[in-house]
């Protein structure tokens, strides 16, 4: 092999591969901001408040303060008659000497209450997710106004009847009629607002 004028020493060049170019990866997008819920600064007080509601129209159901004469207590489920050591609970439509209004107003405040309280919580646990729009105002509303109604007509039965002098008037019933006043206050002024933004 004869050297090249270029090449003066017969060195042959290593084969280089071809050169490609190819364009740089596209650079990604930015993702865009997340934007945070809006959540309104009312709707953790409120729910907060219909849960203190809801526990309060639970002492209501399960109590038997509602009066009391002595040992024994009155509630809306019935009498409770307590002697030394042991208690005895008699239902309103056990007594037959007791009035009809009794057993109408406890019987259908205590399923209003329960609806009450079950709806309370809902609508607490709703407001607290930001999901005021999955509430339901309109059963809320319906069961707490009958609860009131048959909570207080109850009370007012007892209090001002003919058994009214001969009881003492306890704490679950103004309890109870508190947290369901507070819970329709509540529901008819914040949460209503709340579930139509």
């Amino acid at each position: 092999m004869q050297p090249h004028h270029e090449n003066p020493y017969g060195l042959q060049r290593p084969p280089f591969p071809p050169t490609t170019w190819a364009p740089p990866p596209p650079v990604p997008a930015m993702p865009p901001p997340q934007v945070a819920p809006h959540v309104d600064a009312s709707a953790r007080p409120a729910a907060i408040t219909l849960f203190v509601s809801a526990a309060a129209m639970l002492i209501g159901v399960a109590s038997y303060s509602w009066f009391s004469k002595g040992e024994s207590g009155v509630g809306l489920a019935g009498v409770q008659e307590c002697f030394s050591h042991a208690c005895k609970s008699q239902m309103w439509t056990d007594l037959g000497r007791a009035p009809a209004e009794y057993a109408l107003f406890g019987y259908v405040g205590l399923l209003a209450l329960l609806g009450s309280i079950a709806m309370s919580i809902h609508t607490g646990v709703m407001l607290l997710q930001n999901r005021a729009r999955d509430t339901r105002v309109r059963a809320l509303n319906m069961f707490l106004g009958i609860a009131a109604f048959s909570t207080v007509s109850f009370w007012m039965r007892l209090q001002f009847g003919e058994l009214g002098h001969r009881l003492t008037v306890g704490y679950a019933g103004i309890v109870c009629i508190a947290g369901v006043i507070a819970a329709g206050t509540l529901a008819h002024r914040t949460v209503r607002r709340l579930a139509r933004s």
